[in-house]
Formats: structure tokens, C-alpha cells, sequence
């Protein structure tokens, strides 16, 4: 008699689905190519980076510290690695890189992107492995909602990770055209390689995370990277325009580049609509798809707009937005003041000598300068730019080793005042410029 138990159809099929799953992976990996994401992660591996950045004398918004983040190899031969811009700094900063297993070598900034949170780093392509290949970008194509990728770099220190979603749509953050996806982006993962899981190539820059919703995160397309790492390869200035145009905010999901107010050298007039720029195929319906097009060819533009119903033709030529790496600011006594230049023409008169950043326990902050604080007047003379700062400055140390500042600082909304004035007599000890220049030509005599 046989005594083992019956099975019946359902337990049968319960115990196939084990060898099922085995022979669908050996098949989905039979021609040898490692499944799914593990191929596009381990490629990651050998060219991503850890960055390594000291800000000790911040412009503002920016903050003073260490900061680390990611960035990946985009050009073998010269030693180019494409990160964040917020990764290495808009102020004068240091920068160190490291491939996995490698230590970390000093970095030098090439290119600061003054609108995309975009930089371009150079090392010593010796330092770079033998090994290690550039990154492939899609210079070409936004990936389409559902597209599988994988956000690769080192979140909360955890080095060379990767972490896997989708691209969840094309998001138009505050002017920032960005690619969303759900693929988790945290601390340390930015400036990293968001990579497609079908061509393996990098699609996007991840940047950031929105903190109060889940799985809300972005990254730069690199067909904005790409526009730029060609332009520096051809010897010209990757730069974009500097519109000087205000346009109307639209609705969320609307795209639209419609002109609020211009006060450029290119005859936009308020109502226009910008359909397009001649000679690019280029979309140019959101700020960050204008600049895109206008890159390269600032100084012969020819722009398609919609003005009272009819399409016009418009000439004319745009300046180039002022060079991140030529940012320059004078450092006084643990101040560090620059000279801080608004585009729009209603508020600009605002501004000027802007105190950026006060060290703590320094001589300045003994004395009262506060960030934000403008410079009116020093020693009763009114000051134009830094390099009259500079030598007033120098000319008072000289003299007696003090000057009399009078500051205007935004005053308390309760007084009913948008200023107030107030005259500090300051010691003047260290005085010097403060700049991207300065400081590597500083590291490179202490090499």
C-alpha cells in the first residue's frame, strides 16, 4: 500500500513556482549580462566619485564647512568630472575627489554653472584608475514616464550605493527645469549619476529631495550637461544668457514663456509670448529650455515671439550671466563684504557693498556687522565697487588702523521702517581680496 501522502493539483503548482523563477532568471541572464540594474551599478561603480568641498569664507546663500557628495567621470583624457554646483560651491571653496578604493586627490573647479545646479571639476587624469571608464550620457532624449532608473553615489555616507525607481515626469522647480523620479535621492547622493536601466546610460544629475513628501526627488537632465561639456571641449564660453526679462508665473502644468517685463538689449516687449529660437529646434517653453537653446550663440539671436495675436521676428543679442569663478569679495577684520549686483532695475539701487558673512568671535562681529548689512560710507566717503573699498580700506590702516562705517540694515518690521543707519568705528586688521583665483593659487604654493 502507499502510504505517502496525496498531492494535490494546487500543491503542485505551489512547489513548480520555485524552479520557475530559477529558470526565468537563468534566462533573463543567459547571454551572461548581469540582470535588471546590476550592470548600469556596476559600471557606476568604477567611474562615480566621492567629492569632498571646505567653504571657509562663504558668499551668501551659501554656508561655511565641509561638505561632501558625488560627481562621475565624463571625459577620460581630461580629467573632467560633472557634479552639483551646491556640491562644490558658488563661494571659493576646496575640492577633493576619490574613485572607489582610491584616495582622494585635490580637485580644481573648471565651470560653475550660474543657473543649473551644474559644476565641472578637472583632475590629474593620472590620478584617475586605468580602469575606469567616462560615463556614457543621453545627451539626446528626456526618458519617458515609467522609465526604470537607478540614483547611484553616497547617501548618508554610504558609500557607492544605488538605489532604484522610476522617472516620474519633468518637473519646472522655481525657473529649474529637473527630471522626478522616486528613485531615492538623500545627503551625499548629490552631484551623482541617475542612470536608465535600459541603455545604461546617465540620464540625469541627482541634486534633490523634497524632505516633507516621500519619494519626491530630482535630478539635472544631462541634456543640459551635455550642451555644456561640448561648449567647454570647443574652447567657448558655456555660459547662459542673462534674459533680463521677468516672466509671468503660470499655473502648475502650464508652460509658457510669457514676458512681464524686459529691460534687455533684445526688444522683448510685455505680453510677448517666446515661441521658439531660430536656427534650434529646441522647445522654449519653460526659463530653463530658453537658456538651453540660447547657449553658444549669444551675440546673434533671432527669437520667434507671438506679440497682439501675429508672430514676429526679434533680433538682438544677450550678455552672458557674470562667471561663477570670477566672484571676487574683500575680506576686513572677519567680514567678508562683495558687491552684490541685482538685475532688476527697481531693486538694484537697493543694493551694492553687502556684507556676505561675519566669522564668528571675529573683530567684525565684536563691532556689530551683521550679515546683510550694505556699506553706505567709510570714513564719510561714499564707496562705488571693492576696488574702492579696497583702497579706502588700505589708506585707513594706514592712517590711524580704524574706520568709521556707517551700514543700512533692514530694520525690525515693527518700526514701521524698511532702514535704519548705524555708524560703528571698526580696527582694521587683516585686508585682503577674496576670490576662486586667490584661493587655488593658495593651495598650489602650499602643494
Amino acid at each position: 500500500m502507499n502510504t505517502s501522502p496525496r498531492i494535490g493539483t494546487f500543491q503542485r503548482l505551489l512547489l513548480t513556482i520555485p524552479a520557475l523563477v530559477v529558470l526565468a532568471a537563468a534566462e533573463a541572464a543567459g547571454d551572461g549580462t548581469p540582470p535588471d540594474g546590476e550592470a548600469a551599478f556596476h559600471e557606476a561603480e568604477q567611474y562615480t566619485v566621492r567629492v569632498r568641498t571646505s567653504i571657509r569664507l562663504p558668499f551668501e546663500p551659501e554656508k561655511q564647512g565641509t561638505f561632501d557628495g558625488a560627481g562621475f567621470l565624463v571625459n577620460s583624457e581630461r580629467g573632467w568630472i560633472l557634479t552639483n554646483a551646491h556640491v562644490v560651491g558658488r563661494s571659493p571653496s576646496t575640492m577633493q575627489v576619490a574613485f572607489k578604493d582610491r584616495d582622494y586627490r585635490l580637485a580644481t573647479k573648471l565651470y560653475v554653472d550660474p543657473m543649473l545646479d551644474l559644476a565641472v571639476l578637472a583632475v590629474e587624469p593620472s590620478d584617475i584608475p586605468s580602469t575606469t571608464t567616462a560615463a556614457k550620457l543621453d545627451c539626446q532624449e528626456t526618458p519617458a514616464v515609467g522609465h526604470p532608473v537607478g540614483a547611484y553615489g553616497h547617501p548618508w555616507g554610504l558609500a557607492f550605493t544605488g538605489t532604484r525607481g522610476i522617472v516620474s515626469g519633468v518637473a519646472d522647480q522655481k525657473s529649474t527645469e529637473m527630471l522626478q523620479t522616486d528613485a531615492p535621492i538623500n545627503r551625499g547622493n548629490s552631484g551623482g549619476p541617475l542612470i536608465s536601466f535600459v541603455s545604461r546610460a546617465v540620464v540625469g544629475v541627482n541634486t534633490a529631495s523634497r524632505k516633507d513628501s516621500q519619494n519626491l526627488n530630482f535630478a539635472v537632465s544631462s541634456k543640459y550637461a551635455c550642451r555644456i561639456l561640448e561648449l567647454l571641449q570647443a574652447g567657448k564660453d558655456p555660459s547662459p544668457p542673462d534674459i533680463n526679462a521677468i516672466f509671468f508665473s503660470v499655473d502648475q502644468g502650464q508652460k509658457q514663456l510669457k514676458v512681464a517685463k524686459s529691460w534687455n538689449l533684445v526688444d522683448l516687449r510685455p505680453g510677448d509670448i517666446l515661441k521658439g529660437v531660430i536656427g534650434s529646434d529646441e522647445p522654449v517653453s519653460t526659463y530653463t529650455q530658453l537658456a538651453h537653446a540660447l547657449r553658444g550663440r549669444l551675440d546673434d539671436v533671432t527669437l520667434l515671439v507671438e506679440r497682439a495675436g501675429s508672430e514676429h521676428i526679434v533680433l538682438g543679442r544677450f550678455p552672458a550671466m557674470k562667471d561663477v569663478l570670477s566672484k571676487r569679495g574683500v575680506y576686513v577684520s572677519g567680514a567678508l563684504i562683495e558687491y552684490l549686483e541685482l538685475s532688476d532695475p527697481d531693486i538694484a539701487k537697493l543694493y551694492g557693498l553687502n556684507v556676505s558673512y561675519v566669522e564668528k568671535g571675529s573683530t567684525a562681529e565684536v563691532h556689530d556687522l551683521q550679515q546683510h548689512d550694505q556699506i553706505m560710507t567709510l570714513n564719510g566717503r561714499p564707496l562705488t565697487d571693492l576696488d574702492d573699498l579696497w583702497r579706502v580700506l588700505r589708506h585707513a590702516k594706514n592712517e590711524g588702523g580704524t574706520a568709521r562705517v556707517t551700514l543700512r540694515r533692514f530694520a525690525d518690521s515693527a518700526t514701521g521702517l524698511f532702514f535704519e543707519y548705524i555708524e560703528h568705528e571698526i580696527p582694521l586688521e587683516e585686508i585682503r581680496f577674496v576670490s576662486q583665483k586667490e584661493l587655488d593659487a593658495r593651495v598650489s604654493v602650499s602643494r
